[in-house]
């Protein structure tokens, strides 16, 4: 049936390992002459570069849950409910 369309949940490591290397290709903006205006706008691009890599990915696994979610048959539907709340723990 449906279950099968669910998303695939990435493992967190594998989430941070690519948020990191996204991360590593932010350059530091050579026209900024001040060194500290410099090095706080590079770490601003890193935080946010590093925050899109993370919540991307999951907004569209929990997007995609609750699509599935609401075109499920109800027993498929308690079922792919007591798998997620299994794996929580």
């Amino acid at each position: 049936g449906r279950l099968r369309r669910l998303p695939v949940v990435k493992a967190p490591a594998e989430l941070i390992d690519k948020a990191r290397k996204t991360a590593k290709y932010v350059k530091a903006d050579k026209a900024i002459k001040n060194a500290k205006k410099r090095a706080q706008k590079e770490g601003a691009e890193t935080m946010d570069a590093i925050t899109k890599a993370l919540c991307v990915p999951l907004r569209d696994i929990v997007n995609g849950y609750k699509y599935e979610m609401k075109h499920l048959h109800p027993f498929e539907k308690v079922v792919a409910d007591l798998t997620a709340r299994a794996r929580q723990k």
